[in-house]
């Protein structure tokens, strides 16, 4: 009896000297034993600024935001000519809800998107542009501006399990779908501009639905020490790089609106606590 006590109090020390070991090892496979409660992500995001106002209107290219706010004409340019637009940006956040968790496969949860973007340009000298007219194309001193603050709530299905269990292959797949709603103004210098018709502000909210799809790089292979520090200390289970694209209509669904999405890029950072 005594031999099997000291056997077994032998065997219990070693365990214990070698579990704080063992808590500080990270690999693809046993990262999931060792890792805290994960239930949200948060991203933040930067991508481009493009809206389908022209598209909507059936003159894509050379319509009345591409009369105003892209490159002014050259006056021995086509009457009919597109014109080309600069790059404009366009940043926010979303925050998810993963509300279930898919085995290894990934989560299925609900998210919030809210970005800011604008297009600023000299304000046109007469009361409005047209293609047709070269003695339009003249600007003012005075900037106008469309700014829109998008949002949308969401369903979102990630998948995980390669970049969770295969070092070599930190890729995570994902896809959204849900519903947009977006305010907008059009300012000229300091004041809302004004209808020339009407008189009344040029203001509206938009709404449609939101369609995405886009591809994060896990952070957690490139320093996997390092990550699990970070989840240990501050509870931040991995973290992301991603890209995405994605499509957004905002023409309306029982009533017409001004369309102010369109397809567009997104690329930023993501963590999951």
């Amino acid at each position: 009896m005594k031999l099997r006590s000291s056997i077994f109090i032998a065997a219990s020390a070693i365990v214990a000297l070698e579990a704080p070991a063992l808590a500080q090892t990270f690999g693809p496979r046993d990262g999931p034993r060792w890792e805290s409660p994960q239930h949200f992500a948060i991203e933040l995001r930067i991508g481009s600024f493009s809206e389908n106002i022209d598209g909507q209107l059936g003159l894509a290219g050379r319509g009345p935001y591409n009369e105003i706010f892209c490159s002014t004409r050259d006056p021995n340019a086509p009457a009919n000519a597109p014109v080309g637009c600069p790059f404009r940006f366009r940043g926010g956040l979303e925050f998810d809800w993963q509300i279930l968790r898919l085995g290894p496969v990934g989560s299925l949860g609900v998210g919030a998107i809210a970005t800011y973007g604008n297009a600023t340009a000299r304000a046109p000298a007469t009361a409005g542009m047209s293609s047709t007219d070269p003695t339009t194309w003249r600007r003012s001193a005075q900037d106008t501006s469309l700014q829109v603050l998008q949002s949308s709530i969401h369903a979102v299905l990630r998948v995980d399990v390669l970049a969770r269990r295969i070092r070599w292959l930190p890729l995570a797949p994902y896809a959204k779908a849900g519903i947009a709603l977006a305010p907008w103004w059009v300012t000229s210098g300091e004041m809302n501009a004004r209808d020339p018709v009407t008189g009344q502000d040029a203001v509206g909210l938009s709404h449609g639905f939101f369609l995405a799809g886009g591809l994060a790089v896990m952070l957690d292979t490139f320093e996997p020490d390092v990550a699990r520090q970070w989840d240990q200390v501050s509870g931040v289970n991995h973290s992301y790089l991603f890209f995405e694209l994605h499509y957004t209509y905002l023409g309306g669904f029982t009533r017409r609106t001004l369309d102010v999405g369109g397809l567009a890029w997104t690329a930023g950072v993501t963590i999951e606590f």
